[in-house]
């Protein structure tokens, strides 16, 4: 399985979570199982994935992508990193598991095409 294979395998992974488990805001996970975007790429039954691992690195970037698709003119600090500046977008009041998932859904869809090419 190829790098970009293994992203959209992430992904889908961590978009299951967030439906199954559901969406949290301030917390990687939250006591009811509630994952925010970056927790459910980071689920601690996968500990292989983590931010710094190159696939997970792969599916936070492409999961930055699809945010810009949902939320466009989404800006971040320059110097912020994408464990970041998925964090500080999922965080953001008015926030919705909706808008997570569609985010997700996108991403996705990038790393597919990627992941084809």
């Amino acid at each position: 399985m190829t790098q970009q294979q293994q992203v959209v395998k992430e992904l889908k992974a961590g978009l299951k979570l967030l439906v199954r488990d559901g969406w949290c805001q301030g917390l990687y996970h939250n006591t009811d199982g509630r994952r925010c975007a970056v927790g459910a790429l980071t689920h601690p039954r996968r500990p292989a994935s983590r931010p710094g691992d190159d696939t997970t690195d792969g599916a936070l970037t492409a999961l930055v992508s699809g945010i810009k698709k949902v939320t466009p003119g989404c800006r971040w600090p320059v110097q912020t990193d994408a464990d970041g500046r998925v964090t500080s977008w999922n965080d953001r009041r008015g926030r919705t598991a909706g808008q997570v998932k569609q985010a997700f859904r996108h991403a996705i869809r990038i790393a597919e095409r990627a992941a084809t090419q």
